[in-house]
């Protein structure tokens, strides 16, 4: 079924981390022989690479699979792979709820995708999706990348921490940090290639190496890659603050590779529901951690996760969530009203007890203020000239983001397609809640 007239087409619905195991299923199919299409509807070949975190990203899967099953009846020799964090999370119980699908594969097992497609024998080859041990093989696959200039790196799978709220544990499995020469030989091909901003990633890169007493730690990783010869940015993702560390607090306020941006989730401001959200932590010491982070990185970006509506949250609660945000000026959150995830400690074992409208309140308070602050953070650059990388041309206008990963649009004389992927300097002229906007700098 294989051959240079076959097309592919790979739809992440995740994560970052997500995007990057399907640039290496892209590499799979392509050594396979299939080339990459540009929409869904005229694959012979689509893979669904899933997200377990929302409900409403599973039944986005659902979605697909029932326009899929229209697809086949206009191209009989359409095939579709389901993978991702769905699979993991479910099990072998999943592959009776997708019949159409022809191939149902762990995110662990997707390097067994020729022999498994080669069989041709649909559902029936089963490689198991739930893992007794962490496979980690298949990183050992190259990318296809996405971008020319930007590209993820993966340094760990699964995670230790069992937040009461959340699947990713039963989707990826314990945490496994991946081996460090490995990480580094691909950082530096990256950087021999010209990409200019490598982002790390892991559930929890903070705790990388903590499996293997003879790996390196995180912030002695981190600072290995970002002594590599060559002009780059480093970032990473995800952080948890349990274990955010002096060391790699001290390494990004010495380090010109490491942007002045720290993304490290909060979730809630209240200490009762972080202790039922088990997340390991008070708030006096995230606190403390962000003054640390405040005293040390000039000029620090700070950004964060909020579960808005937790299982028993109050009014107060809520109100420690909001006295946190005003503590620490968060430039920008990412928050998401709860709902229980089937499978979780926190669905079995909680009351969803918060109203519908109350979080959707709660919500629009939170985002309103974090609003704010970012507006008046973003007017005080204003005159002031910051470093880019620009990523495309929107509206005749260079659009990227800032080393604190602000959105920048630079526009008047001297821009380009050519300054795509390439640092420039800009001097910022304007900006709002969402960002700014300049003219390259003289």
């Amino acid at each position: 079924m294989t051959g240079c007239s076959m097309t592919y087409f790979i739809l992440s619905m995740g994560c970052q981390m997500n995007t990057s195991d399907s640039e290496r299923i892209a590499t799979i199919l392509e050594n396979m022989g299939y080339t990459k299409s540009a929409s869904e509807n005229e694959a012979d070949f689509i893979v669904l690479n899933t997200c377990s975190v929302r409900e409403s990203a599973e039944n986005r899967m659902y979605g697909k699979m029932r326009m899929y099953r229209e697809f086949k009846k206009q191209n009989p020799h359409l095939k579709v792979l389901i993978t991702g964090c769905i699979p993991g999370s479910q099990g072998e119980a999943f592959r009776k709820k997708v019949p159409d699908a022809d191939f149902v594969v762990n995110i662990q097992n997707i390097s067994k995708i020729p022999e498994i497609v080669g069989l041709a024998k649909s559902n029936t080859i089963a490689t198991p999706l739930t893992l007794k041990e962490q496979n980690d093989e298949y990183f050992n696959v190259p990318p296809t990348y996405n971008s020319r200039f930007r590209a993820y790196v993966p340094i760990s799978i699964g995670c230790n921490k069992f937040c009461t709220y959340c699947i990713v544990p039963k989707a990826r499995g314990r945490e496994k940090s991946r081996n460090s020469n490995n990480i580094i030989a691909e950082c530096e091909l990256l950087v021999q290639n010209g990409y200019k901003e490598l982002t790390l990633l892991g559930q929890n890169v903070n705790s990388y190496g903590n499996d293997n007493n003879e790996e390196l730690s995180f912030p002695e990783l981190l600072e290995r890659i970002a002594d590599i010869p060559g002009e780059f940015w480093v970032r990473y993702t995800s952080s948890h603050p349990h274990d955010m560390s002096d060391a790699l607090i001290e390494l990004m306020g010495r380090h010109p590779k490491i942007p002045p941006y720290v993304h490290l989730p909060v979730q809630s401001g209240s200490d009762a529901v972080l202790k039922r959200m088990n997340r390991h932590y008070t708030i006096a010491h995230y606190l403390e951690r962000m003054r640390k982070v405040r005293a040390t990185i000039s000029n620090a970006m700070i950004s964060t996760d909020i579960v808005v509506g937790f299982c028993g949250e109050t009014e107060a609660d809520f109100q420690k969530t909001l006295d946190v945000c005003r503590e620490v000026e968060y430039d920008m959150i990412y928050s998401g009203i709860y709902s229980p995830r089937k499978g979780t400690y926190a669905a079995e074992h909680y009351k969803d007890d918060v109203p519908h409208e109350e979080k959707k309140r709660r919500d629009r308070t939170l985002n309103e203020l974090i609003g704010n602050i970012s507006n008046q953070h973003n007017k005080k650059m204003i005159g002031k000239e910051v470093t880019v990388l620009p990523e495309k041309i929107h509206k005749g206008m260079l659009q990227g983001k800032t080393d604190t990963f602000k959105t920048m649009q630079i526009g008047g004389e001297g821009v380009s397609d050519n300054l795509i992927g390439s640092f420039v300097r800009a001097r910022v002229t304007d900006a709002d809640t969402w960002g700014m906007s300049g003219v390259l700098a003289v």
